[in-house]
């Protein structure tokens, strides 16, 4: 009751109840008197093992089939009347008696066809290695057999957080095992048609089981879903001729605004595109069942030409239609701060008068095109919706458009905000997030932005290598960062022996480095490295100009000014966050020299090595004494 009321719940199954046929309707009429509620129990012996009940005024609930293990049913939702298959599902305990099981669902899945279907529930075995704590190191037949049945019956685990383990054996001591045999899957058109749909592992309590809880928001249209372009519809007969069309379109104002209006007003023909190809997921099914038909056709007239011309032309619309499928999948997967004051003396490294003057060249229009084409056709589009393969499959058309809006920033240093607009989304990095802090924020940037930070970055990375230590080993041209750990894992010899000369090493992990990096900083250190005026306002300007939006469950919310930090996904920013960590090399060689109480790490002291950098972890050595510690903790 408490986890039905506080989730809000429309619907439940309990499993492994207990409760007898006879006092079925009393104990769930007195709980729940509004609810309709059925069972298994004319499949099992002596009680029942499934109990679904639900709240008739939300969800209709029509049972279309049930064994001791399952019970399969077609769920309405009232208010929008949108269908799903549902089965829930408490396997049993004995491999040999679960076979069953996966025979029921794989006749059951051909039933489903290519409808939504979701199955929840206990399926007493692990589908992977790791989803036991006791580290099993192989598969069992149990396992082996359970993983065919998924595969077969194409279902994956809906997105979840909470609990990775959902079952405890109710440890003593040290002797439980933890588990995750509770699942929510769902098959590809459940998750295409209900793409907010969640499920949450929560805490198992006084169980042990945790409760498995599947949310599908609603579903309000107050807007349409943001474009997003599918590279199969570059492959469409109608593409060129639906581009060229569009961008036949005049547009009054500068070639930056011109561009922006031209893409916007593409959107609509290219979703009508889109749209004409149907569900991908649902024409490979009907596709793969009309070659079945071609191909029984000629098994029987096999001297027919046209039971052959048929079945070839069967198998043509077949590869098709599975090479969209495939294209589409692979791309679905993928303040100001306050002053600083930094002495001139500390950059005693800048890039030469020939190599700064040499990056403000003119920009031709071959670098604009080598530039979108070294984009990755698969990366996340931005806020606009095209992505890279877009302007590869049409740059016959849009390319003198897209060069000439990319020169113009270069020509004047203005950047339109509706370029630089920027969506925020969030990857998971643990397999079962629980807080904020489980996600990694990356930045989706225009295809338009990225190829002027690419164009940008081609010119600056040439010249790090003048500028920055050879403490720094990753982005820049000639080092590997595999140097880099070898020194380190060389420094790290022996630190579990008391032998040896007394010595000291840090691991700081900057959090949220990227974040956190002072925009009137950036600026000030890129002059005092000799970065001419004119770079610096083509790199500040696409640092500064940003604005952002907030990718939640496919939908775009929000709009706020960036006030600093550098963005993950920006060409850019992996070379600028080098420029940064590089000052802090500088302060720390600057401490090291002006105070006599710094003594260098035994095996540092022959290269002058204090710190050696990764990205945003750092590695720090000295001698182990109070007053060299103290200098790089004053120098941080």
């Amino acid at each position: 009751m408490e986890v039905v009321n506080g989730n809000k719940l429309c619907l439940c199954a309990i499993l492994e109840s207990h409760v007898l046929i006879n006092k079925l309707n009393n104990i769930c009429n007195n709980v729940f008197p509004n609810w309709q509620w059925l069972s298994n129990s004319n499949y099992c012996k002596g009680g029942m093992r499934i109990i679904v009940g639900w709240d008739p005024s939300v969800v209709t609930v029509m049972v279309l089939s049930a064994s001791d293990q399952v019970i399969h049913c077609l769920l309405e939702m009232v208010t929008d009347k949108k269908q799903f298959y549902a089965s829930f599902v408490y396997a049993h305990n004995l491999y040999g008696k679960r076979r069953a099981l996966w025979h029921d669902l794989a006749r059951h899945s051909a039933f489903v066809g290519s409808h939504p279907w979701v199955i929840l529930g206990d399926f007493n075995v692990s589908l992977e290695l790791e989803e036991s704590s006791s580290g099993s190191s192989k598969v069992s037949l149990a396992m082996r057999e359970f993983q065919e049945c998924i595969e077969q019956i194409r279902m994956t685990d809906i997105n979840h957080s909470g609990f990775q383990f959902t079952w405890n054996q109710c440890p003593n001591a040290s002797t439980g095992i933890l588990k995750k045999i509770d699942r929510v899957m769902g098959n590809d058109i459940f998750l295409n048609d209900f793409v907010n749909a969640f499920a949450l592992f929560e805490p198992y309590r006084i169980s042990d089981h945790c409760p498995a809880i599947l949310r599908i928001p609603g579903t309000v249209v107050l807007k349409p879903k943001p474009f997003k372009f599918c590279n199969f519809v570059a492959k469409h007969d109608n593409f060129e001729e639906t581009v060229r069309a569009a961008w036949g379109v005049e547009v009054h104002g500068c070639h930056m605004f011109k561009l922006v209006n031209k893409l916007k007003g593409l959107k609509k023909p290219l979703r009508k595109l889109a749209w004409q190809r149907g569900n991908l997921h649902k024409r490979v099914i009907e596709l793969r069942e009309k070659l079945d038909d071609a191909q029984r056709e000629l098994d029987k007239n096999p001297n027919s030409i046209v039971a052959r011309n048929s079945e070839a032309q069967c198998l043509r619309d077949f590869n098709d239609a599975l090479i969209e499928e495939e294209v589409f999948l692979r791309q679905k997967e993928k303040s100001i701060g306050y002053e600083w004051v930094i002495h001139e003396h500390l950059f005693s490294k800048t890039i030469s008068a020939e190599a700064s003057t040499f990056m403000i060249r003119e920009v031709k229009a071959k670098e604009v095109k080598d530039a979108i084409y070294n984009i990755g056709s698969d990366k996340s589009p931005g806020p606009d919706g095209f992505n890279a393969e877009f302007f590869k499959s049409a740059w016959h058309i849009v390319g003198d458009d897209v060069t000439r809006a990319v020169l113009d920033y270069f020509n004047n240093g203005r950047l339109l905000k509706q370029i630089n607009h920027t969506v925020i989304t969030l990857l998971p990095k643990v397999k079962t997030p629980d807080k904020v802090t489980d996600y990694r924020p990356i930045s989706c940037c225009n295809v338009i932005y990225k190829c002027i930070s690419k164009i940008i970055t081609n010119r600056i990375k040439l010249s790090l290598d003048e500028v920055v230590g050879c403490n720094q080993s990753a982005f820049i041209l000639g080092r590997t960062i595999s140097d880099n750990i070898l020194l380190t894992q060389e420094l790290m010899k022996d630190y579990h022996t008391n032998r040896g000369v007394a010595r000291c090493a840090f691991k700081v992990d900057i959090q949220k480095a990227y974040d956190t990096v002072d925009w009137v900083f950036l600026e000030s250190i890129l002059r005092r490295f000799g970065y001419l005026d004119t770079m610096v306002k083509w790199i500040m300007t696409c640092v500064t100009s940003t604005s952002f939006s907030i990718a939640v469950n496919g939908d775009l919310h929000g709009f706020f000014r960036g006030k600093r930090g550098l963005r993950q996904g920006d060409p850019m920013s992996p070379y600028l966050f080098t420029l940064v960590m590089e000052v802090l090399s500088l302060l720390l060689q600057e401490s090291m020299t002006e105070e006599n109480r710094f003594r260098f790490h035994p095996r540092c002291e022959n290269l002058k090595i204090i710190n050696l950098c990764f990205a945003d972890d750092l590695f720090l050595f000295s001698h182990a004494d109070s007053g060299s510690v103290k200098v790089i903790a004053e120098a941080l």
